[in-house]
C-alpha cells in the first residue's frame, strides 16, 4: 500500500508539472515555450574541468559548474568540495568542441580549514572575464544573472529544473582518439520540506535517478513559479549534495552575497 501511494504521488506530480507548463514561461526578458524550457535552462551549466598536466589525459572532469555573467564579469561558480586536491590555477573552460582551454584570472573560495557550520561555506568562484573577452565565442554559455527569485508561497512553486554532468556518464577517449564525450542530464524536481540548514533547500526528483548522481554537485537549480497568473523562471541555487531520490541546493541569495564579496574585493 505504501509503495503504491508513493507511486501515485509521483504520477500526480508529473501530471501537475505538465499541466502547468502548457504555457510559455518568462525567463529574464524573454518568453520560452514550455516544451523547450528544460533544454533551454539546461544550457546554463558546464563541466568543471581541470588541466592534469599529463599528455595522455590532458583534462579531468570534476562535475558541474554554473557560468554566470554578473556585474560585468564572467564568473564560474561551483562547490568548494569539488576542488579538493586541485590546484585552482588548473581550473579551465573548454570550447564546446573541446578544442581549446582557457584559465581564470582569479579565484575566491572559503578557507577549507575553517569551521563549516553551514553548506553556505561550500562555494567557490572563478573570474574568467579576461579569458572570455579574448575568446568571445565562450560568452554564449554564460547566464546573465541580476536578481534572486521573488518570494512566493510554496504552492506557487510549480517545478524545479536542474542539469548536470554525472561523473560516471562522461566518456574519456583522449589517449587514442582525443575525444571527450560530455553527457548532460536534465532533471525535474519539486520542493521536499525544509532542512535544518537554513542556507539549503531540499528537493525530490520527480523520477528516481537511474544513474549515480556523483558529479551533480555544482549544478544550477532553476525555479518555475507563478507570479500574477504568469509562469516565471529564475536561477534559484546550486546543488551541493545529491542522491538518487533527493538533492540539496544552496539558495541563490547566499551565492549572490558570495559573488558580491568576491567582486568587491577584486
Amino acid at each position: 500500500m505504501l509503495a503504491a501511494a508513493v507511486e501515485d504521488e509521483v504520477v500526480k506530480d508529473e501530471l501537475l508539472i505538465q499541466e502547468m507548463l502548457n504555457q510559455s514561461v518568462r525567463f529574464g526578458g524573454i518568453y520560452l515555450p514550455s516544451r523547450s524550457l528544460q533544454t533551454a535552462l539546461g544550457n546554463y551549466c558546464t563541466n568543471l574541468c581541470v588541466w592534469t598536466h599529463y599528455d595522455e589525459c590532458k583534462v579531468q572532469l570534476l562535475g558541474t559548474a554554473i557560468p554566470v555573467f554578473y556585474r560585468n564579469r564572467y564568473l564560474l561558480v561551483c562547490t568548494g568540495h569539488q576542488l579538493r586536491n586541485v590546484d585552482a590555477e588548473d581550473v579551465c573552460l573548454l570550447y564546446p568542441d573541446g578544442s581549446i582551454s582557457v584559465t581564470s584570472s582569479g579565484v575566491r573560495g572559503f578557507n577549507p580549514t575553517a569551521a563549516r557550520d553551514s553548506d553556505a561555506c561550500d562555494i567557490a568562484a572563478f573570474d574568467f572575464t579576461e579569458a572570455v573577452n579574448d575568446h568571445q565565442t565562450l560568452r554564449e554559455g554564460f547566464l546573465s544573472f541580476s536578481m534572486v527569485p521573488p518570494n512566493v508561497r510554496s504552492n506557487e512553486v510549480v517545478a524545479l529544473i536542474t542539469a548536470g554532468y554525472p561523473s560516471s556518464e562522461q566518456v574519456y577517449d583522449l589517449s587514442d582518439n582525443n575525444h571527450l564525450g560530455l553527457v548532460k542530464r536534465n532533471l525535474t524536481a519539486q520542493l521536499d520540506g525544509k532542512p535544518a540548514d537554513d542556507a539549503l533547500v531540499r528537493a525530490r526528483f520527480v523520477k528516481k535517478l537511474d544513474f549515480n548522481p556523483d558529479g551533480m554537485s555544482g549544478a544550477p537549480v532553476f525555479v518555475v513559479q507563478i507570479e500574477g497568473g504568469q509562469l516565471s523562471a529564475y536561477l534559484a541555487g546550486m546543488i551541493v549534495r545529491a542522491g538518487k531520490e533527493r538533492c540539496y541546493f544552496l539558495k541563490i541569495g547566499y551565492i549572490k552575497a558570495f559573488l558580491d564579496s568576491f567582486l568587491n574585493e577584486a
